[in-house]
């Protein structure tokens, strides 16, 4: 973790984040993913204050896939979820926290879908693969990472208010699939590998602003990192499932 446990707990409590983890970081029964639950904000809430709750995550992270953070407004929230203003902002304390629930709540569904394909991968070079494709937004556009400035955008609005420990939270989420592909594939040191394949996938976001990075140096780059050859065709695009992931 890149923040003390105590504050990292913080961090999840004020976002109404769940997060069980065994010593790696890991879900019981799900290594490889850090789950969020956005409908446990206040553990005085009714089921249906809770359910309200996860009805504007999950709204929320819906228009922040469509239209972004400057997309993000209580009014785009509250006309998504079909409730009115008032009853958005009578379950978020601020703007920040509505921010940090949309995103969080996208990159939520984007590490469920992803540990997903982990685990119909048929070994793990395939399963990193299905990882890297969500990167390269070539996999299943309906989640994957098709707006290149989605986590930048973030990034410097948590940084700008001192918000590290929800930055944290989602690099963690995101390392530690990576981490559950590679172990299955059997390198050794698994967490910086992990760490340091997420980091440069991120980049390769910032990058295609300018231009695509082409898929064989994406995956040249990545099988350096990995320690493991990955064939170029199983790293870029392909075609979207029938069924698009839950969101």
């Amino acid at each position: 973790m890149h923040a003390p446990a105590a504050d990292a707990a913080a961090a999840r409590a004020r976002v109404g984040l769940s997060r069980p983890h065994s010593a790696r970081g890991h879900a019981p029964g799900r290594p490889g993913r850090v789950p969020l639950d956005p409908s446990t904000s206040q553990p005085s809430w009714s089921p249906n204050q809770q359910a309200a709750r996860a009805r504007i995550a999950s709204a929320a992270a819906r228009v922040v896939a469509r239209s972004g953070i400057a997309g993000c407004t209580v009014r785009a929230v509250a006309d998504e979820a079909g409730l009115t203003k008032s009853t958005v902002h009578y379950y978020l304390r601020d703007s920040n926290e509505l921010v940090d629930l949309a995103v969080l709540g996208f990159l939520d569904a984007l590490a469920e879908h992803a540990a997903r394909l982990i685990a119909d991968a048929p070994d793990g070079t395939e399963a990193l693969c299905a990882l890297v494709r969500i990167f390269t937004a070539g996999h299943a556009p309906a989640i994957a990472m098709t707006d290149p400035t989605l986590w930048s955008d973030f990034a410097t609005h948590a940084w700008r208010r001192g918000a590290l420990d929800e930055l944290a939270l989602c690099l963690d989420t995101f390392s530690a699939l990576f981490e559950q592909a590679l172990t299955l594939i059997g390198v050794d040191d698994v967490e910086r590998r992990a760490r340091s394949i997420h980091l440069y996938l991120l980049g390769t976001l910032n990058r295609s602003l300018v231009a695509r990075v082409p898929t064989d140096e994406v995956a040249f780059a990545v099988s350096a990192l990995a320690g493991v050859a990955l064939d170029p065709e199983r790293c870029g695009p392909g075609e979207a499932p029938s069924e698009t992931p839950p969101t």
